[in-house]
């Protein structure tokens, strides 16, 4: 009767044991590699068989014909011939496929795994193998397609729309943004203004002949949302330095487009004006905190927002405007020496010069096309992109990695236009195009936070998604291929034992 079949004892595989298993496949798969190599070269050589057995009938002839007339050959004739040249070709060709032939006799596991890293070692310099001797291209187009920084990767389509989204944004700035107003004298004269900046500048919400609906709220605004900040001297009747019709407002924090939202409502909850002093005589900016002589009186956090909201709405489309979001900071800035118009000035100067010649929120609101034009751009291709892949619309969030970065880049060309044309405007400080530097500056900060604190952790998060269903597919094959492998009769090798 057949003898029952034995359960096969599955076996551990230690540490030890895996990397001499690598260095063995690395070596095998290196053999294999060269001998495919080799008949590629034999199926080229034989397919030139018909023209080589032409060649050598000729030879054949020639040779006839020498030995023919060898009566008539002199010692001189065969001083060139070398027959040892012959001789060596035929044992460099032997040396050479005599080293990709080796034989490996295996005596011992030890034995062989040394074998094997001797040959990675005279064939590859190392004996650690790399990954890709043990893959097939399939297997690491896949692994290259399933990385992390892959789906990242740029293709030459991201370049192309991420150069056109730059440039058009520089040009739409040097074309439509230009600087906020003529400039009639001084070093400047002559340069032009922006159209769109002088159309947003027609509309005069204070003048009587305007009767539309938003002109005739923002008066009633006016007439109803007093605020203490909007005052020139202070509750013992003193004028605040530097203050005037035309400077209060970027002088007093509460006229800020962003920071008024803050200090704004802080000083109508405690009836204050928060703001900077101007020393006309040294030109400092210092900052303060008084109480005006008017439209002193306290109100609620409430109140204060809805009051904060209409005298925003109320000065934005008069003469002076709003200032530019947070040029007012400037004034912390008592530093630098910029020369215009004969006149040294520092930053905090710089910034009062740039709003009295126009500098406004109109004129931030017109930079801001070219910020709209890199994000149009560079969004609008992200979202087709996903179109044609996933086959339904999405609009691209900036968190994306891939798409942050080619908005910094696009943002970052159209900086460099925005710096070229400084140059052209010679080197005036209104051609500064703020909104395209404060986009620039966004996603600058938002990249390196991502490359800093964020990238390894989502990298181990796509590691963790992809692994987490390879090893339950693979421990799925490995009981598989136990199940078939315990299910037949073989002869069992234990390694790391000498064989008889």
């Amino acid at each position: 009767m057949p003898s029952e079949k034995k359960p096969v004892e599955p076996i551990a595989l230690s540490d030890s044991f895996l990397e001499e298993l690598a260095v063995v496949l690395s070596a095998q798969a290196r053999l294999v590699e060269t001998v495919s190599v080799r008949l590629d070269e034999a199926e080229a050589a034989l397919s030139q068989t018909g023209e080589n057995r032409r060649d050598i009938l000729e030879l054949e002839r020639d040779l006839a014909e020498i030995e023919a007339s060898a009566d008539l050959l002199c010692d001189g004739d065969v001083d060139d011939f070398e027959a040892i040249e012959i001789e060596s070709l035929y044992a460099e060709i032997d040396a050479r496929f005599e080293s990709t032939s080796c034989r490996w006799q295996y005596r011992s596991w030890r034995t062989f795994v040394n074998e094997a890293a001797a040959q990675n070692v005279s064939a590859e310099g190392t004996i650690a193998p790399p990954l890709e001797a043990l893959l097939s291209d399939e297997d690491l187009e896949q692994l290259r397609n399933s990385d992390y920084d892959a789906q990242f990767r740029w293709d030459p389509w991201d370049y192309g729309v991420v150069g056109v989204a730059g440039v058009l944004a520089a040009l739409t700035d040097f074309l439509l943004v230009k600087i906020p107003q003529d400039i009639a004298v001084g070093e400047f004269a002559g340069q032009t203004g922006s159209p769109i900046t002088a159309w947003l500048k027609q509309y005069n919400t204070s003048d009587k002949e305007q009767q539309d609906w938003f002109a005739q709220f923002a008066r009633w605004c006016e007439k109803t949302c007093k605020t203490p900040y909007d005052g020139f001297r202070s509750a013992d009747g003193k004028p605040f330095p530097g203050m005037s019709p035309h400077t209060h407002r970027f002088q007093t924090l509460g006229h800020a487009p962003i920071l008024g939202l803050i200090f704004g409502i802080i000083d109508l909850c405690r009836g204050t004006i928060t703001g900077f002093k101007y020393d006309i005589g040294s030109g400092t900016h210092t900052p303060f905190i008084g109480r005006p002589a008017a439209n002193g009186e306290r109100v609620g956090v409430f109140t204060a927002f809805l009051k904060q909201v209409g005298h925003m709405l109320s000065d934005v489309c008069t003469p002076s405007g709003l200032p530019a979001p947070l040029m007012q900071l400037f004034q912390f800035l008592n530093v630098g020496e910029i020369e215009i118009n004969g006149e040294k000035r520092t930053l905090a100067k710089l910034a009062r010069w740039m709003d009295y010649n126009g500098f406004d929120l109109r004129h931030f609101l017109t930079s801001s096309i070219s910020v709209a034009v890199v994000e149009l751009v560079v969004r609008g291709y992200a979202m087709i992109r996903y179109f044609l892949k996933h086959g339904e619309v999405e609009f691209p969030g900036a968190g994306d990695p891939k798409l942050r970065s080619m908005l910094l880049t696009a943002h970052g060309i159209a900086c460099l236009g925005n710096a070229g044309k400084i140059v052209l405007y010679q080197g005036n400080p209104l051609a500064i195009n703020l909104a395209e530097w404060m986009a620039l500056s966004k996603y600058a900060v938002s990249h390196t936070k991502y490359v800093l604190f964020e990238r390894h952790r989502l990298r181990m998060e796509h590691l963790e998604r992809l692994t987490a269903a390879e090893w339950d597919r693979l421990e799925e094959n490995m009981r598989s291929i136990s199940a078939v492998v315990c299910d037949q009769s073989a002869e069992l090798i234990e390694l790391g034992t000498e064989q008889q």
